[in-house]
């Protein structure tokens, strides 16, 4: 389980990388990871908990951030992240966005013989792959403070993950 703030976020694995890709380092106050999270969490964080603490702000105003990414390996990798916030007296409407692109071109190969009395037979198999992983993250929110400690708030959150891949491939079959 992952906390932004004090705030539980439910995201999966790839998800919370996205969340973290998209939280530049200049922003982060405080993270505290607990292996064993505090009864008031319920059992929310039975394989741990991470609370990222931000660094706080004037109480009204509007800001963010917005980041790209490129490299390559094997192939191409691409992404982009963007975090926006805006509060004026008592409400607050935040949001976060993150999209990778990753891809990772590759060759195998198989070779088996196979041994009969009457014949021999040997295969030959090559693969030359084309993977692309597309995925987005998103999450966006809004809080009221209704008294001086209590808020009222919710967050709306998804991911989409889409792995897509052009095989060419080559069998040989010698009898």
């Amino acid at each position: 389980a992952i906390m932004v703030n004090g705030k539980l976020s439910r995201v999966d694995g790839p998800a919370l990388i996205g969340l973290l890709k998209s939280m530049p380092a200049s922003e982060i106050k405080n993270l505290e990871v607990f292996n064993n999270p505090p009864s008031k969490y319920e059992s929310n964080g039975s394989g741990g908990m991470i609370n990222i603490t931000t660094k706080s702000y004037d109480a009204n105003g509007q800001g963010g951030s917005l980041s790209l990414t490129g490299g390559y390996g094997k192939g191409e990798k691409t992404g982009a992240s963007s975090n926006l916030h805006f509060q004026k007296r008592k409400i607050a409407l935040y949001g976060s966005y993150s999209f990778n692109r990753n891809r990772s071109p590759e060759e195998w190969g198989l070779e088996s013989e196979f041994d009969n009395p009457q014949s021999q037979k040997r295969v030959q198999a090559k693969s030359f792959r084309k993977p692309v992983t597309i995925s987005h993250n998103y999450m966006f929110g809004a809080e009221y403070d209704l008294f001086k400690n209590t808020s009222l708030g919710g967050s709306l959150s998804g991911y989409s993950s889409k792995w897509d891949m052009l095989a060419m491939d080559q069998v040989t079959r010698n009898s």
